[in-house]
């Protein structure tokens, strides 16, 4: 059996906009088990990825959490 990206790859996209604070970019990967956002402006066009990296980068800086996303 050969693997696809697609059998593979997440279908279950969450976008954010850039004005959410990190803390409830952190609470809603933590509740939806995500490993990332998806960041969007109003027309709802990719603007960046927050990972599960950019949260340790926000506690490894003590870089508070109501801080938007922008």
């Amino acid at each position: 059996m050969t693997l696809t990206l697609e059998s593979i790859m997440t279908t279950h996209i969450v976008t954010l906009p850039p004005q959410t604070s990190l803390d409830v970019v952190l609470k809603t990967m933590s509740s939806q088990g995500l490993s990332c956002v998806i960041i969007t402006t109003n027309e709802n066009i990719p603007i960046g990825i927050f990972t599960e990296y950019d949260a340790l980068k926000v506690v490894a800086n003590h870089i508070s959490t109501t801080t938007s996303i922008h």
